[in-house]
This record gives C-alpha cells, structure tokens and sequence, in this order.
C-alpha cells in the first residue's frame, strides 16, 4: 500500500486518482460518447486549477479529518456494529454499499438543493465537456460526498483487510 503525501494528498489517493484518470482518457479516446470529447477546451487551466484545489482540500485535509473523526467517535461507541463474522467477499459488498449510499443521496441533493447545486454546478459548468474536465469539482462539492463515503466506514469499524 503507498504511504506518504505529496503536497497534503495521500499518495494511495493521488495514485486512485491517476489510474481513473488514464482510464478515462483510454475509454475517452476509444469510444467517446461524442467525437468532440477528445478535444481540449480553452479552459484547461481552470480545470487543472480546480483539480488541484480539489485534490489539496479535499485529500490532504477532508479525508484526513474524517478519518480522525470518525476513528474518534468510533471509539466512543464502544464495540464495532461491522458484521465481522461474515466472510470477506460479503464484507467488501458491505462496504461498497455503505460507502455508495451517502454520496449517492448527496449527489441527488446536489441536483435539488439550490445551495448545494452553487458548489455542484462547477462540475457542468464546462464550456464543453473534454477529456479532462471530468475531474472539475468545487472542493466543497466533492468534500459533501467524501465525507459520508469515508465516515460511515469509520464509523462502522471497517477492518483494515476489508478496507484496502
């Protein structure tokens, strides 16, 4: 597993990020859903910016602290409520499914709820979807759905062999 940072953002993250990120250009490249994608647009350093921003705060502060809080509220529940006693493929299932169900309803919120689409409509607002604007997030907006995702697990007890 890597360890480390570079400029705050895990290393295991920086590298999740990386490997969707090449996969998107491959899938992107091979077959986009509309031949204009494979085309940079004029705001690629805004793009660039807000990836970086985003990846900074959210992976070198936002993670880290839900960590931290969730290891500590965790600790104050006493015993773990994680279905241990299951064998591992169920629960992975499990964990996939707690970590999706937040961000999913917060993902729906973000549609509904006007001050919530502020911070989310930076990820439509492209001038034209490209290749690489798929990661143009508001930090705010990505920390609203990074937060449950890594909390509930924390909070939940998740086993470090289930985790990695």
């Amino acid at each position: 597993m890597l360890s480390g940072t570079i400029l705050g953002v895990p290393l295991a993250l920086l590298a999740g990020v990386l490997a969707s990120l090449a996969a998107i250009i491959v899938i992107e490249r091979v077959a986009p859903s509309d031949a204009c994608w494979n085309h940079l647009n004029d705001d690629l350093a805004e793009d660039i910016g807000h990836t970086l921003v985003t990846l900074i705060v959210v992976g070198g502060i936002v993670v880290p602290a839900t960590l931290a809080g969730g290891a500590v509220l965790h600790g104050a529940m006493g015993a773990s409520p994680w279905p241990v006693s299951l064998p591992l493929a169920i629960q992975v299932l499990f964990a996939l499914l707690a970590a999706e169900l937040g961000p999913y309803w917060v993902h729906r919120l973000q549609h509904r709820v006007p001050l919530l689409w502020r911070f989310h409509s930076v990820h439509h607002s492209a001038p034209r979807l490209c290749w690489f604007n798929t990661y143009r997030f508001h930090f705010v907006d990505l920390a609203l759905v990074t937060v449950p995702r890594f909390g509930v697990l924390v909070l939940l007890g998740i086993p470090h062999a289930v985790a990695i």
